[in-house]
């Protein structure tokens, strides 16, 4: 069976159009670090990039909208370390753990993607 030059390269430039785009601020991704890779967070689920992190603040780009969906898989990794769920907003959730806090924020800015923030939030 003989495949055209042609015909191959459609094929090929179709199956690129299927591909993960994330935000022009997360083209590249970050390595997550302490805290937040001692939680085992959904990072890399649904295409998921950690666009920015450092000891303080992570971001991640997940590919779809299914803003409730990720923040309950969030909730359920951090819970699961033994925090415990505390002032919680429609966009935003306090987890504790003795004097340890966490802040989740789940933005809901895009069409194509859910970004998720992850805090350290320490009392003031």
């Amino acid at each position: 069976m003989k495949i055209s030059l042609p015909l191959l390269l459609v094929a090929f430039a179709g199956s690129l159009g299927g591909c993960a785009r994330h935000s022009d601020g997360c083209k590249k991704s970050a390595e997550v670090v302490a805290p937040f890779s001692e939680l085992g967070l959904p990072t890399a689920d649904g295409n998921g990039r950690v666009c920015e992190a450092d000891s303080k603040k992570m971001k991640v780009e997940h590919m779809g909208t299914d803003h409730d969906g990720w923040r309950q898989k969030y909730e359920e990794a951090i819970v699961s370390k033994g925090y415990s769920k505390k002032d919680c907003s429609r966009t935003q959730c306090v987890y504790v753990k003795a004097k340890a806090r966490i802040r989740v924020n789940i933005l809901e800015a895009s069409k194509k993607w859910t970004t998720v923030i992850v805090e350290d939030y320490p009392e003031k």
